[in-house]
This record gives structure tokens, C-alpha cells and sequence, in this order.
């Protein structure tokens, strides 16, 4: 009897443990993702990657999934669905635009729905680290394609028909060790210098910087730009700083297009090249502003601003040259706001000035004519690049350029002062 009865209590127990695990299981879904982790390795910044996870069921009834990704740079091509006797697979692709130098992860969840079953959520830890892509000097034998984080460590040559593309958020550290290669314009320090065609247009989001790799850097670390002979450029948000010249326009025939650009801690543009226009563009602490070469050359500047160079904000320099400048901003410069050069004997130089705000220190001399139209009584809207040096990859390193003790460059009303007066041993 007590034999019959411990066997039916092992059977009844046996029965239910059997009845449990069917009910738990019940033949239902099952998710199965087969990765956990993806790792990207190193990529440099502009980079879009691929890679692939599947999802599967394990169970025998069909289920619904979605997902979730924490962060904007990443995405799948399919995002949700129905899993049932065959895989999904999924393709994960990676943008490294906005990703800064460094680690970055981010997190995928697969979800069931509209029901939890087992498996759910399961996550997947998306993992890359971007690296600074490191250019050497050297002459392009083809086009190129310039993007995100650069470290230049030579100087570059663009001959003639051959184009540098730079794209719009690309950050160009230009090194202050000796050239790699050093067959640019300039020996011992690094330069760009074309022959061919520069198209550097950013973005109001994504400004293009070419700038000093030093933790502490200083005007002339690099060269600039130089644009020679046949070449064509278009520089549009971009920011040019610590150079000895920002741009430099040889002698050139074709166009040049300057909008929406900042020339910071550096000599500004110097312009031999033909007649140009230049719009919406900042020139802040550096030397000089914008320098007009070329005899019988013109030069239109509209909405710009000069602030806190140390020298000539807008000169001419050659005969014939006649440059005008309309609704910009003039603060803080330590010699003149406008200037006509001397040194060469040019005639009949000319510069205008209409509807700007705060130039008060002119030189015009024998050699031509400044004219200040219609002076604004305030800071002309809309003046400017358009966006702010603090707002970029660029270290500030701005000293007042005022001479201590001098204020005889400063708080002044409009000055003529001819260039007789000057000591003739002066050097610039």
C-alpha cells in the first residue's frame, strides 16, 4: 500500500513537472539576435561603415519585433517585423560625420511586440573609435576628396585641371614641424599652393578650418593658401587661421569666389589676381585685412568685418586699383582702417567706402583717394561670416594689439595723415 501510494506521488510529480515546462514553453516565439556587440574598430571621421546581426526565432509561432537606437549615427535598414521560420537580417550602418576623435558607442535594443516573450529585449553594443587621418605632402596626380579630421604634415601642390575637394565640417591641422615635403611656394613651412582648382564650400552647420596644430599656436605657423596661374576657388563657410597669409592671389585669370568666410590670426588676403568679390566675410586678429595689388585692379567687399588687427584693415597698393568696400564693421584696429600704399609711387589710387560702421582712421595721400560715404550711425546687421570664432576647432590665443601707452591710433574721428609725414626709414 505505501508502495502504491510514493508511486503515484512520484507520477503526480512527475505529471506536473511535465505540465509546467509545456506551459512555459507552449511551442511559443523565441527571440534570438546572434550578436550582442559590434565593433567598428578604427575609422576616421567621415567614414561610413557596414555591418550586419541576424534575428531569429527559436520557438514555433511567428513574432513582431521593432528596435530602438540611442544615437542619431547610427541606423538599419529594417527597423521592425515579423520573424517566423526563416532570419531576418539586418544591416547596421555606420556614419562617423559627427563623431568627434575618440571612442563612441551607442546601443541597439530589438524588441517583441506587442507582447514580451522570451529573448526580449535584447541589446546590441555598437562600438568605434575615430582616428586622425594623417596627409603627407605631396603633389596630386588626380582629383581628391578631403573629410574629417586631418592632420597635414607637408605641403601640397595642385597642378593645373587637377581638383582638391574639401567637404563641409572637415577640420585641416596643418603641423608646425618641418614639411614632410617641402616643395610648396614657401621653404621650411607648410603651404597649399594651386595651380588647379580649390572647392572648399561648407556649410552654415559644417564649417570647413584650416588651422595651427600647436597646443599654443601663433601667427605663421603654416604658410596659407596660394592660388596661381589658371586656378579656380571657391571658399565658401571657411574658417583660414595662424598663418602667414590666409590667401595669397597670384597673378591668376580665373575666378575666384570668397563668401562666408574667417580670416583669424593671419595676414588676411593678399590679391594680385583679377577683379574680385568678396561677401559676408570676418577678418579678426590678425595683421592685415585685404590687400588690393595689380594695376587697374577692382575689389568689391560688401558686408564684412574688420576687428582687432594689428595693421591695415583694407589697403590699395598699385596704380589705377579701386576698391569698395559697402556696409561692413570696423573695431579695435591699431594703425588704419583704410589705407592707399605709398612705398611703390601708385597713381590714382581709389578706395570707397559706403554705408560702413566705425572706420575712423584713414590715409589717403598723393598717391589717391579715400572717400567715406554716408558712415553708419550703428553695427551694420547682417555683417560677417556668420558664425562666431568660439563656436569653432580654432584656440584663441587674442592679445590686445593696442601699443601700451599709445593712443594715437585710437578713439579718433576720421584722420587724414599724408604720407610725407611719415619717417621715410618705416619698414612694414
Amino acid at each position: 500500500m505505501k508502495t502504491t501510494i510514493l508511486s503515484s506521488i512520484v507520477l503526480v510529480v512527475l505529471l506536473s513537472f511535465s505540465c509546467t515546462k509545456d506551459d512555459d514553453n507552449n511551442g511559443g516565439p523565441v527571440l534570438d539576435v546572434n550578436k550582442t556587440s559590434i565593433d567598428f574598430g578604427d575609422a576616421y571621421q567621415g567614414d561610413v561603415l557596414v555591418q550586419t546581426f541576424k534575428i531569429s526565432n527559436d520557438g514555433e509561432e511567428s513574432f513582431n519585433w521593432t528596435s530602438t537606437i540611442d544615437e542619431t549615427w547610427v541606423s538599419l535598414n529594417v527597423t521592425g517585423g515579423t520573424v517566423g521560420s526563416s532570419d531576418v537580417e539586418v544591416t547596421v550602418t555606420l556614419d562617423t560625420s559627427p563623431l568627434d576623435v575618440g571612442s563612441h558607442t551607442c546601443t541597439i535594443a530589438i524588441i517583441s511586440e506587442p507582447h514580451k516573450i522570451d529573448g526580449s529585449p535584447t541589446y546590441i553594443v555598437v562600438s568605434v573609435n575615430i582616428t586622425e587621418r594623417i596627409i603627407a605632402g605631396h603633389e596630386l596626380t588626380e582629383d581628391e576628396t578631403w573629410s574629417g579630421n586631418l592632420t597635414l604634415k607637408g605641403d601640397i601642390r595642385i597642378p593645373d585641371g587637377i581638383t582638391l575637394t574639401i567637404m563641409p565640417g572637415t577640420v585641416i591641422r596643418v603641423s608646425t614641424e618641418d614639411p614632410d615635403w617641402d616643395e610648396g611656394y614657401e621653404d621650411g613651412t607648410i603651404d597649399i599652393y594651386s595651380s588647379g582648382n580649390i572647392i572648399a564650400n561648407g556649410t552654415e552647420d559644417q564649417i570647413i578650418v584650416l588651422t595651427s596644430d600647436d597646443d599654443t599656436p601663433i601667427i605663421n605657423d603654416w604658410w596659407g593658401i596660394g592660388l596661381s596661374h589658371g586656378s579656380s576657388t571657391e571658399l565658401s563657410y571657411c574658417c583660414i587661421a595662424y598663418s602667414y597669409i590666409g590667401l595669397f592671389i597670384f597673378n591668376q585669370t580665373a575666378e575666384t569666389t570668397i563668401e562666408h568666410c574667417m580670416f583669424a590670426y593671419t595676414g588676411g588676403i593678399s590679391d594680385w589676381g583679377p577683379d574680385v568679390t568678396i561677401s559676408h566675410s570676418t577678418f579678426i586678429y590678425g595683421e592685415d585685412g585685404y590687400e588690393r595689388w595689380e594695376e587697374g585692379r577692382k575689389a568689391t567687399l560688401s558686408y564684412c568685418v574688420f576687428e582687432g588687427n594689428s595693421m591695415l584693415d583694407v589697403e590699395a597698393l598699385d596704380s589705377y586699383c579701386d576698391v569698395t568696400i559697402n556696409h561692413s564693421n570696423f573695431a579695435d584696429n591699431e594703425f588704419y582702417n583704410l589705407y592707399i600704399g605709398w612705398f611703390f609711387d601708385p597713381v590714382d589710387v581709389v578706395i570707397t567706402a559706403n554705408q560702413c560702421y566705425g572706420i575712423v582712421s584713414i590715409e589717403d595721400n598723393d598717391c589717391g583717394t579715400i572717400t567715406v560715404n554716408n558712415p553708419a550711425a550703428s553695427p551694420v546687421p547682417d555683417a560677417g561670416c556668420g558664425f562666431e570664432l568660439s563656436e569653432l576647432p580654432v584656440k584663441s590665443t587674442f592679445v590686445d594689439n593696442k601699443k601700451s601707452g599709445n593712443n594715437e591710433y585710437t578713439n579718433r574721428t576720421i584722420l587724414n595723415k599724408g604720407y610725407h609725414e611719415r619717417d621715410a626709414s618705416y619698414q612694414w
